[in-house]
């Protein structure tokens, strides 16, 4: 075994970097954590995510660049977004969109059908005072999962991009 009193700090350091780098690499990385990042609902994301970018700023970024929240789903264009929206049950999509701002229910309507829209605007109303937030985050994560079953099969493009316009919650 190799003595690590006869090196410097910093060599340590650097070792220790490349080391880590090293195994993040052979055992997956971020791929695993976006696995395990599946399982969690929406807040324990957000939690999670607010924990990290607390105590790594500088990582914060890359952390989030692997987590698909709902507000990510508006990123895609129109086109896809109505692939998505369009193939989602109307009491679904009332859940997901009843305690949401004006701007994403109004894109929403734009590409709903007149008699589709209709159904969720009253589904959208009815839950205002109905659906707990629970069931509002399990309509939200089914939609997150049908939308990444439908970019995985190439029916739509990337959910998350990788450039650094994209907006940090």
């Amino acid at each position: 075994m190799v003595s690590l009193i006869q090196y410097s700090r910093q060599e340590i350091e650097n070792f220790d970097k490349v080391l880590r780098k090293l195994l993040t690499e052979q055992f997956g990385g971020k791929y695993v954590l976006a696995k395990i990042l599946e399982n969690l609902d929406i807040d324990q994301k957000l939690a999670l995510y607010d924990t990290y970018k607390t105590k790594h700023p500088e990582n914060a970024a890359e952390f989030r660049s692997i987590m698909i929240l709902f507000e990510d789903l508006f990123n895609v264009d129109s086109k896809d977004l109505s692939r998505i929206f369009m193939e989602i049950p109307t009491e679904i999509l009332s859940m997901a969109f009843c305690h949401l701002g004006e701007d994403k229910i109004n894109r929403l309507y734009e590409i709903l059908p007149k008699g589709m829209k209709s159904i969720v605007a009253q589904g959208i109303d009815f839950g205002k005072k109905k659906y707990s937030k629970s069931d509002i985050n399990k309509a939200q994560q089914y939609i997150i999962e049908f939308s990444k079953n439908l970019e995985t099969d190439g029916f739509i493009n990337t959910i998350l991009t990788t450039d650094s316009s994209k907006k940090d919650k």
